[in-house]
């Protein structure tokens, strides 16, 4: 069991190709939001822009994506009719997808919780063959059919109660026995869990790393999703791949240590922007 350095940046961030051109660096798909829970796709986004993502592309139900909309000017944007995500936009999003050419997913954060949309969620993990990010109720969602990423180049990103939905499984607030839980589901799921906590623990059912940046003004909403927009970042790109196991590690290390430079300004008031600018400080070693 290793803590997650520093180093893992440099590692990840290599120093790009001149020769590189828009999409190279990833093109993402974010299936997110509803009609109550509007603002977690541009956070998402933002956070993946951040992280070095060349462009993102979201899919969610209209409400939700007219408050993405206006967040960025290049965010790309399908909206989906109805309040909530359904089975029958699997074919709208599908071939959104592919005519966007998306290399990464990035699924789950303020879908809500109702049977239809767990069905949909399923049905898009299923339909997909990109890396993705499996994240909040799409993590929730997978439940029954929890062994749905062996095979697939996956993070999921739960909390501990999304886990216990995920798994069946609760958690121990002790470090030593939520590493042994992740290890053990992940090797049972064949896929990359990052339990986030006050200290996160990934593993891909082989090794396991702990994080341990970041502090406990990011209980906020908003933080997970940025986690997620960073983790997806990362997973997307077709130039200097990252594996799905070092990517949660590098993000797990980059939105705590955001977090932190964050917080040393703005103490118990700060929100997820304020730490979403802070990455390029990271990833470019200033900071």
């Amino acid at each position: 069991m290793e803590t997650v350095a520093r180093s893992v940046v440099k590692k990840i961030y290599p120093r790009r190709d001149p020769n590189s051109h828009k999409g190279e660096y990833g093109k993402l798909l974010v299936v997110a939001g509803s009609e109550m829970f509007t603002g977690a796709p541009a956070m998402i986004g933002l956070a993946a822009l951040r992280a070095g993502c060349d462009t993102v592309y979201f899919a969610g139900p209209t409400r939700a994506m007219d408050v993405t909309a206006t967040f960025f000017p290049t965010f790309v944007s399908m909206p989906l009719e109805g309040k909530y995500l359904d089975r029958h936009h699997l074919d709208l999003v599908l071939d959104f997808a592919k005519e966007m050419k998306i290399t990464g997913l990035v699924i789950g954060p303020g879908l809500w919780r109702k049977d239809s949309t767990n069905k949909a969620v399923i049905d898009i993990i299923e339909g997909f063959d990109v890396p993705m990010v499996v994240d909040a109720d799409a993590a929730r969602a997978i439940g029954a059919k929890n062994k749905i990423l062996t095979g697939k180049e996956a993070i999921v990103t739960p909390h501990s109660n999304e886990f216990l939905d995920m798994t069946g499984a609760e958690v121990s607030d002790k470090v030593p026995e939520r590493a042994k839980a992740v290890k053990d589901w992940a090797k049972k799921m064949g896929t990359t869990i990052l339990l986030k906590g006050p200290t996160d623990v990934v593993s891909d059912g082989d090794h396991v790393s702990l994080n341990k940046t970041g502090n406990v003004n990011m209980t906020k909403g908003g933080f997970g999703d940025m986690l997620a927009g960073v983790c997806g970042a990362l997973i997307s790109r077709r130039k200097d791949k990252v594996s799905a196991y070092d990517a949660a590690c590098a993000a797990a290390y980059i939105n705590g240590r955001a977090g932190d430079l964050a917080s040393k300004l703005a103490g118990g008031g700060v929100i997820p922007t304020d730490a979403v600018n802070k990455i390029p400080d990271i990833i470019s070693g200033r900071a």
